[in-house]
């Protein structure tokens, strides 16, 4: 299940939701503005090698159940 699909269902529940798998899958978050930006400068450069836009920081499905 997506993180942020944890959101809604702890939202009607919470005391009970679903997560699949083990919950180490990680996932890094940021604002769409700052990807389409971040797309947008590295297609207008000269950078060819592969790129990761995005946030540095990565969090498991176990520490976003906590933070709810």
């Amino acid at each position: 299940m997506p993180s942020h699909a944890l959101t809604p269902a702890r939202a009607l529940c919470p005391q009970q939701f679903e997560m699949w798998g083990d919950g180490k899958q990680t996932r890094s978050f940021c604002y769409i503005d700052d990807a389409v930006e971040g797309l947008m400068r590295v297609m207008q450069s000269d950078y060819k090698e592969p790129l990761n836009v995005g946030e540095l920081s990565a969090h498991d499905h176990v520490m976003e159940a906590r933070m709810m």
